[in-house]
């Protein structure tokens, strides 16, 4: 007999309305809602849930999106998971990454270009994240990476998910050549027109 937090995710999915291909429907079928903390004075409810894996990315945010579309008009929704099995993989991370990063609240010219157009990698058995200078390293070790490591928690990975920056002197050495290069064509320039 199925217990009673299966039985209410059950019907958590039907008063949502999900609508789930018989494979996405797998990965909810020893789905529990394991608590429901409601914070009345602010109007919002968070959902703790169990799931026996972590979610692909595009059925987590469809189940997301449906949960806070039910309930829109009343509260809001946040979600917390839980996975019984939380092996990551390089692909897992990829597809959370950019919604880690939104949902952390980091926001900074100096990692937000990066943060859009890379993900960390998986080298010698650790996360790494690459970044230009080694001046930003404790930046992103002490700041940006804590609270983006937070939001993978919050949706299932593992609690010792940790991410290193790695300081990638060749992307240094791209920099710092386009500002010398930049540079020389603006002397080239100043001085074209200063000889006229």
């Amino acid at each position: 007999m199925d217990s009673e937090p299966k039985k209410m995710f059950q019907t958590l999915l039907k008063q949502i309305q999900l609508e789930l291909t018989e494979q996405e429907r797998q990965s909810f079928d020893q789905a529990e809602i394991s608590t429901v903390k409601v914070h009345k004075k602010v109007k919002r409810w968070d959902f703790y849930f169990t799931f026996e894996q972590i979610l692909p990315f595009s059925l987590f945010k469809k189940f997301e999106t449906a949960l806070k579309l039910a309930f829109a008009n009343h509260v809001e929704v946040d979600v917390y998971i839980q996975a019984k099995n939380n092996d990551v993989s390089s692909q897992l991370v990829t597809d959370y990454w950019l919604h880690a990063c939104q949902k952390s609240g980091v926001d900074s010219p100096i990692c937000n270009q990066l943060f859009s157009s890379q993900a960390p990698i998986l080298q010698d058995g650790k996360w790494v994240f690459h970044i230009e200078h080694e001046i930003t390293q404790d930046k992103f070790s002490e700041e940006f990476f804590p609270p983006i490591i937070e939001q993978y928690n919050k949706l299932g990975f593992p609690k010792n998910l940790r991410i290193i920056p790695i300081v990638d002197h060749h992307a240094a050495e791209r920099v710092a050549q386009a500002v010398i290069e930049k540079n020389e064509s603006e002397t080239a320039k100043l001085t074209e027109e200063l000889t006229k």
